[in-house]
């Protein structure tokens, strides 16, 4: 990470924690909330509270809907595609 030419200042704001549980804990104490995303380099993954998985979890089915339903069809509109045609949707 020290020489990834998209983050050169990286390590001038990152803690390294011995563990996956005493980073979550910093995180915790710093952030004052026990939901919280911890970044361990690993792509793909996601290092997460509880709490927060389950904050996320509950809200997906909302938020999908309004991808699917309004942001995803103004989105082609704005780029001069039906959104009817492309994505097979009632008239929106």
């Amino acid at each position: 990470m020290n020489r990834d030419s998209q983050n050169v200042e990286y390590m001038k704001h990152a803690l390294i924690a011995q563990s996956t549980d005493a980073a979550m804990h910093f995180a915790y104490k710093t952030a004052k909330t026990d939901k919280v995303i911890i970044f361990d380099g690993a792509v793909g993954g996601l290092n997460l509270s509880k709490s927060l998985a389950q904050l996320l979890v509950a809200r997906a089915p909302a938020v999908s809907r309004k991808v699917d339903e309004v942001l995803l069809p103004k989105w082609l509109r704005q780029r001069g595609i039906d959104p009817v045609a492309a994505l097979g949707l009632a008239a929106v």
